[in-house]
């Protein structure tokens, strides 16, 4: 029997190797030292309200971005991860100097909005060399930003700029204040809702992401494949156990060792 997620998923992974022969996510590659530059389309400001003078911005809008770092940053030392606002909130700021970005990550992957920032201590975290599902929850009228990792917060501010909040034409991510920081990277999904999102639709997006993502679809099959394989073990090991006893033999303490068997490889499963 074959339970319909199942189903569900090997459909995906055919037509995701239909479209994809090689198995491995289509993505843009931003080299050591560089950044990506996304520019929206015109439709995702149809609704914003136009400003007396400049390109239209969104206040309140939701982020999500599939990503995966190459490297970590050094020791003591963060990485830009995104940036939104494209235009320097104070006037002084000198001309061509590089614009702080909004959210930077460390060498512990711990999302920070400020390169000296405080470290959170309990908060999900971004894992190098492997893709991660980052959504960003802004609203610039009340200066409040929420970042989430696979669905889970990983950092929540409040009190900030409104200014360094809006997002307009161009999305930046790997840059940020010097663009030496960036460590390279890629962007393979990116996903902006002119609305603002709770926990549960941020956690639900973050799945539908892991879902239509080809690396993280074959991983999620090579468990399932793992778990039913250990399944037929167990009955297997069981079989040839009463196979082997002598025809007289009773059976009472090879079923309850067996049982047992079971049950510590179901708390091992457990543990996995």
């Amino acid at each position: 029997r074959v339970c319909e997620r199942c189903v569900v998923a090997h459909e995906r992974g055919v037509l995701a190797e239909r479209a994809d022969p090689s198995g491995k996510p289509t993505y843009l590659k931003a080299e050591p030292g560089a950044s990506v530059v996304l520019q929206l389309p015109a439709k995702t400001f149809a609704a914003a309200p136009l400003p007396r003078r400049g390109a239209p911005v969104l206040s309140r809008f939701a982020v999500t971005a599939e990503i995966k770092l190459d490297r970590a940053p050094p020791r003591d030392s963060v990485a830009a991860l995104v940036r939104l606002a494209n235009a320097p909130p104070e006037p002084t700021r000198a001309a061509g100097a590089p614009l702080p970005a909004t959210l930077y990550v460390d060498a512990d992957g711990a999302l920070l909005g400020a390169p000296d920032a405080a470290r959170p201590a309990d908060a999900q975290r971004l894992l190098f060399k492997r893709w991660c599902v980052l959504t960003l929850v802004v609203d610039a009228d009340a200066g409040s930003l929420d970042a989430y990792v696979h669905g889970q917060l990983a950092l929540s501010q409040t009190g900030l700029d409104p200014a360094c909040l809006l997002l307009g034409r161009d999305l930046a991510l790997f840059c940020g204040d010097k663009l030496a920081h960036a460590r390279g990277a890629g962007c393979r999904r990116v996903i902006v809702l002119t609305r603002l999102l709770d926990a549960r639709e941020v956690a639900d997006l973050a799945l539908d992401c892991a879902r239509d993502n080809p690396e993280i679809a074959t991983n999620c099959v090579r468990i399932q494949a793992l778990v039913r394989a250990r399944a037929v073990r167990r009955r297997q090991k069981a079989a040839d156990e009463l196979a082997a006893l002598p025809p007289n033999a009773p059976t009472g303490g090879t079923d309850a060792r067996a049982d047992d068997d079971d049950d510590e490889e179901e708390e091992d499963d457990d543990e996995d």
